[in-house]
């Protein structure tokens, strides 16, 4: 006799065995992370003061990880609090603008070339990007105050994907075998690459260079040398991943070969896009 499954008992299925996997897959210890020479000692998370529920609900993720040496990840985890586009913020950190042609170098879309061949589109960057750009320079500033040889910085809307441990002790052990063990300014865990021309060189199985072509500042290990760097680079012109590949020939910059960390689709990013205006504007569906 066969017996019958209904689709929601099924689903409950599902829904079981994933959790199980997921349990059991983030009981493995990130070696990268913790006490020890040549680790990750401090992760910042950019969290608003209004977004509560999101710090809270990354809170519950990072006491499902645990650092080399069986702590809860949390515990290696210092919030800061982002700066809020609501608030009215004056700053010579942040140039407010920037050129169009910025964006055709890190996203070349044939589409712009028409556009660019008869002017350079000057493009004024939201609120919402300002503030971006400087919550990111808070967790540079941190490093640096802190003298942290490394640090993670992460945005409070990510899920850590479920090979994240093993695949980050994987890139932290090729690491330690280059030339110069750990000499790096940043490295993505976290990236979406452009619809047109991302740009890389193999470096290790793990790790590639990349030249241009990444989105994203959603995860990403800084360097105290990167944050140094990235400080004497300011001012900040574009958003802040557009930038960053700007400055891809000043840094020592890796990327791991696969998205470690992605931003969740569940909830509403608190960006506004000054992109996306701009190609309305000038007769082009960023959609397509």
């Amino acid at each position: 006799m066969i017996k019958k499954i209904s689709v929601h008992n099924l689903l409950h299925k599902i829904k079981y065995s994933f959790k199980k996997i997921r349990r059991a897959v983030f009981k493995k210890r990130i070696k990268a992370i913790g006490f020890g020479e040549n680790c990750i000692r401090q992760i910042y998370i950019l969290n608003l003061d209004r977004k509560p529920k999101r710090w809270y609900e990354f809170s519950k993720k990072a006491e499902s990880l645990k650092a080399n040496n069986g702590r809860k990840l949390l515990e290696f985890c210092t919030r800061i609090s982002a700066v809020d586009a609501k608030d009215s913020v004056s700053t010579d950190k942040v140039k407010d603008s920037y050129s169009l042609n910025d964006q055709y170098y890190v996203d070349p879309d044939p589409r712009l070339l028409t556009i660019l061949k008869q002017q350079d589109v000057v493009i004024k960057m939201t609120k919402e990007e300002i503030a971006i750009a400087l919550s990111h320079i808070k967790a540079w500033e941190t490093i640096i105050r802190e003298k942290r040889a490394f640090g993670l910085i992460l945005e409070d809307d990510v899920n850590f994907e479920l090979n994240f441990a093993e695949k980050l002790n994987q890139i932290w052990n090729e690491l330690s075998m280059i030339k110069n063990p750990y000499d790096f300014d940043m490295l993505y865990l976290s990236f979406l690459e452009v619809d047109h021309g991302f740009e890389k060189t193999k470096f290790t199985k793990s790790i590639d260079i990349p030249k241009r072509g990444l989105w994203w500042m959603s995860g990403y290990v800084l360097s105290y040398q990167g944050a140094l760097k990235l400080m004497n680079e300011l001012p900040i012109c574009g958003p802040v991943d557009l930038w960053i590949n700007l400055k891809f020939s000043k840094l020592k910059v890796y990327v791991s070969n696969q998205s470690l960390i992605n931003q969740r689709d569940d909830i509403l990013s608190d960006n506004n896009y000054s992109i996306v205006s701009t190609l309305n504007k000038i007769g082009i569906n960023p959609d397509t």
